[in-house]
């Protein structure tokens, strides 16, 4: 991942920190000729603010359109394509009438019932995941709301890059299957443990 993209998603945390609507974009294929490679990152805030880049600007423009125009209400991951065709390819300034595919995905607590659920029914498998051996979470006790407030302290330590928190989510489907945790060691300075469970 290159610096810009680590600035998006430092970005995209810092407007969600703040509690705004945020989209994040990600490049999930190419086909032919694009301007920026696969994994490459955009974040579109609710008032049309833009971080990162995904081609030349002319998809971003349609982005912040579909923005204002209620079309990027998203309750969860959607694929758009653009430059299916050479009009649009040239529309959207892609070369050599290439095509890329753009994974929209809303951030914020859209994922808690679908997080809750996950690891509700999954406590005894996430216990004997190698890195929660022992650990009294998840804890079958915890409400909904609980969670929520599990997932915004997740968004603010992602702000303040003091540990990072993924969802892991369902191919095509967006359903909740896991988390990835990276926080900074409690043993060795320097050093991050990386814990996840699907």
């Amino acid at each position: 991942m290159d610096n810009l993209d680590l600035s998006v998603l430092r970005m995209a945390a810092g407007w969600r920190a703040e509690a705004r609507g945020v989209v994040l974009g990600t490049i999930t294929r190419t086909w032919g000729s694009a301007p920026r490679p696969v994994g490459s990152l955009v974040a579109v805030r609710d008032d049309g603010l833009i971080a990162g880049s995904v081609s030349g600007g002319c998809i971003e423009d349609d982005l912040i359109a579909q923005l204002r125009a209620g079309s990027l209400t998203l309750a969860c991951p959607t694929p758009l394509r653009y430059g299916v065709g050479a009009e649009e390819a040239r529309r959207f300034g892609l070369p050599c009438g290439g095509t890329l595919e753009l994974m929209l995905e809303p951030l914020g607590p859209q994922h808690n019932a679908g997080d809750y659920e996950a690891w509700m029914s999954s406590i005894d498998h996430i216990r004997a995941t190698p890195g929660f051996e022992g650990w009294s979470w998840p804890d079958p006790e915890m409400t909904l709301e609980q969670n929520l407030g599990d997932l915004q302290q997740h968004a603010k330590e992602f702000a303040e890059r003091s540990g990072f928190t993924y969802t892991v989510l369902e191919s095509g489907g967006g359903r909740v299957i896991g988390c990835v945790y990276i926080y900074p060691s409690k043993s060795a300075e320097g050093v991050a443990d990386v814990r996840s469970w699907v």
